[in-house]
């Protein structure tokens, strides 16, 4: 198979694992008296986690579908170069969920390496 249909196929997994409803974590506090947190998990394109201040797992789920869209036109004309940029801001944005807000699962675990498969294949 040709490396862009491969990196494309993985975008297009990604994108439909952020589409699960068990893609970002969110701890939200069950009362002040109490030490309590409640744990939830929503999906990437979700308006709940960015009701509670953590925008940046709708903003990387829209840029996933903007590399998506990228490399779906890369398959006809080349635009390696665009994919890969909005690949490395999708990686980082994850990242970043990750570590201020601690939004770390499995599934965002697989969207994070399929991208970076995904911009692996289109590198060479």
């Amino acid at each position: 198979m040709n490396r862009k249909i491969i990196a494309c196929l993985c975008i297009l997994a990604s994108v439909i694992i952020m589409a699960m409803p068990v893609s970002v974590k969110i701890t939200i506090p069950s009362g002040a008296e109490t030490a309590q947190r409640v744990v939830e998990n929503y999906s990437y394109f979700s308006m709940v986690p960015a009701g509670y201040g953590n925008y940046i797992p709708l903003l990387a789920g829209c840029l996933s579908l903007f590399a998506m869209a990228a490399s779906v036109l890369n398959l006809k004309r080349d635009m390696s170069k665009q994919t890969i940029f909005i690949l490395i801001a999708c990686i980082n944005l994850n990242l970043l969920s990750w570590f201020i807000f601690l939004s770390f699962t499995v599934p965002a675990l697989i969207v994070f390496l399929l991208e970076a498969s995904a911009m692996g294949f289109l590198k060479s």
